[in-house]
C-alpha cells in the first residue's frame, strides 16, 4: 500500500529515498554525494600509502569525481548524516507525487523495496495485489 509522503524523516525514510529515488537529487547534490563516497574510498584502503592515496585522490579530482567547489562542500559540512536527512526532505517535499512509500498493510512499517511484497517485519505478504 503506498501513502504519500511526510516531512518526518526516520532512518529507515532516509535510506529508502537514498536508493530508490536518488535519481531526484539535484546537479549539486548529486557531486557532493560522489564526493563523499570517493572520500571513504580514500580513507577505508588497507595498508594507507601516502603517494598511492595522494595519485588516486589526484586522479579522482582530475575526473570530477570530488570536488573543490565551495556551493559541494557546503552541503556535507554538517556530516554526512545531515547531509541525507536535508537531501531526503528536499526530495520528499519537491516531488511529493513521485516518491511513495511502500507500507505494510498488516503491522504498516515501511517495507524493504517499493515493490516488496512481504513485510520484512512481521512477515505478512501482499503477493496477491497489484501495487
Amino acid at each position: 500500500m503506498y501513502k504519500i509522503v511526510s516531512q518526518s524523516m526516520n532512518k529507515d525514510k532516509v535510506e529508502y529515498i537514498f536508493m530508490y529515488f536518488s535519481n531526484l537529487m539535484t546537479s549539486l547534490e548529486s557531486k557532493a554525494w560522489r564526493h563523499h563516497t570517493c572520500s571513504v574510498q580514500l580513507e577505508d584502503r588497507n595498508n594507507p600509502d601516502d603517494e598511492a592515496k595522494t595519485e588516486r585522490e589526484n586522479i579522482y579530482f582530475k575526473k570530477g569525481w570530488m570536488s573543490k567547489d565551495p556551493e559541494v562542500l557546503t552541503l556535507l559540512e554538517n556530516g554526512v548524516e545531515a547531509f541525507k536527512i536535508n537531501v531526503a526532505k528536499r526530495i520528499c517535499k519537491e516531488h511529493k507525487e513521485t516518491v511513495k512509500y511502500n507500507y505494510c498493510k498488516n503491522c504498516s512499517e515501511l517495507a524493504r523495496t517499493p515493490k516488496a511484497r512481504q513485510c520484512r517485519f512481521c512477515g505478512y505478504t501482499w503477493f496477491d495485489e497489484s501495487l
